[in-house]
């Protein structure tokens, strides 16, 4: 389902930013990356989606921004995001469960989970949503944090100028920052497959061969046409031996 800003009857618009959460891996930088993608870190402030599939054959550039420097970068072959594609900056529409009261590594460093603000173009799905553009506003940590992890996620929040609240409290925080997409606001059903068994094949019994049925196997050519013997071997098609 494609949220867009538009004035099309059929997409809805937004007055406030769209909460999400998601995780990332932290390096000793304080930069958050992408867990499935290390070829760009999430910036300070504004973050735009980017389809990364290469533009096979082309030869387009364009300028770019990472870490507040521009630079040269291949084109993308469409804006991000769409329907056909799975690009796009994600998020999940509620903090997973595991967060708070399961053993999920993902709260421990160097995995780092937050609230993210998205807008612009939306991709929305059961379970979560792609968007154009997003920005760290909350990093959270777990109750039982230690001392040394909790000062490496106040130094990432800094960086990110983000909130560092407990995790109990991060749909709290992150509620000042946008809404949550309703609930009633996913995609519709996808029709399941019509399917119908082919009939099963009436096997009529062979008969039995005659002798006069049972000749010597004739080697071929591609062309299909018999081969012909030679001291060498089958000439018309690859050599087999003698």
């Amino acid at each position: 389902m494609t949220f867009a800003d538009d004035r099309s009857a059929d997409v809805p618009l937004f007055s406030r930013c769209v909460i999400g959460f998601r995780a990332w891996v932290a390096d000793d930088e304080s930069r958050l990356w992408p867990i499935a993608d290390t070829r760009r870190s999430w910036a300070p402030g504004i973050n735009q989606a980017r389809c990364n599939r290469p533009a096979t054959g082309s030869l387009r550039l364009q300028w770019a921004i990472r870490e507040g420097r521009p630079f040269v970068a291949p084109a993308p072959l469409h804006d991000a995001p769409i329907a056909e594609c799975d690009c796009g900056l994600y998020s999940w529409r509620r903090p997973p469960s595991c967060w708070v009261h399961g053993s999920s590594e993902a709260t421990l460093l160097p995995s780092v989970v937050g609230a993210v603000a998205s807008w612009g173009s939306l991709e929305v799905h059961d379970d979560g949503f792609r968007a154009q553009y997003a920005c760290v506003v909350a990093i959270a940590h777990r109750d039982d944090v230690a001392p040394a992890e909790l000062t490496e996620l106040a130094a990432i929040a800094r960086r990110y100028r983000a909130e560092l609240v407990p995790l109990d409290q991060l749909e709290a925080v992150a509620g000042r920052f946008g809404s949550p997409l309703p609930d009633d606001l996913r995609p519709p059903p996808e029709a399941a497959p019509s399917f119908t068994a082919p009939a099963t094949p009436r096997l009529q019994p062979a008969p039995d061969a005659t002798s006069d049925l049972v000749i010597t196997p004739q080697p071929v050519g591609f062309d299909g046409r018999p081969l012909q013997r030679t001291g060498f071997g089958f000439s018309g098609g690859g050599t087999v031996g003698a």
